[in-house]
């Protein structure tokens, strides 16, 4: 498992393109309860490659994840709260599904 991220407010970040290794259980200890500003995100890369990322919209207080699909030319995704996100958090594996997650729907970027 890879991770990125972006706490802008802790000057703390690592770019998608050289993500770092991260065990699950330091997701929901390490990244997770600082991503609290606007659209500050995290992702995480699974080992088969699929990608599950988040970002944080103040606002509604609420996360969008979505799992990112290039070759469909969309996501599959949906809002969740704090305690929806950090459920999803500590029931992840080291694969993700190419469809997301339950309650996930695809929105296209066109």
């Amino acid at each position: 498992m890879q991770a990125f991220y972006s706490i802008q407010r802790l000057g703390n970040e690592v770019s998608a393109t050289s993500p770092i290794p991260i065990e699950l259980a330091d997701v929901y200890s390490r990244i997770f309860p600082f991503v609290k500003e606007d659209k500050e995100y995290f992702g995480l890369i699974d080992t088969n490659g699929t990608t599950l990322q988040a970002m944080y919209y103040c606002e509604e207080d609420l996360y969008w994840f979505e799992v990112p699909r290039p070759d469909l030319e969309g996501s599959y995704g949906c809002y969740l709260n704090f305690d929806q996100a950090a459920d999803l958090i500590k029931t992840l594996e080291n694969t993700f599904p190419q469809k997301g997650f339950e309650g996930f729907e695809f929105n296209s970027w066109k």
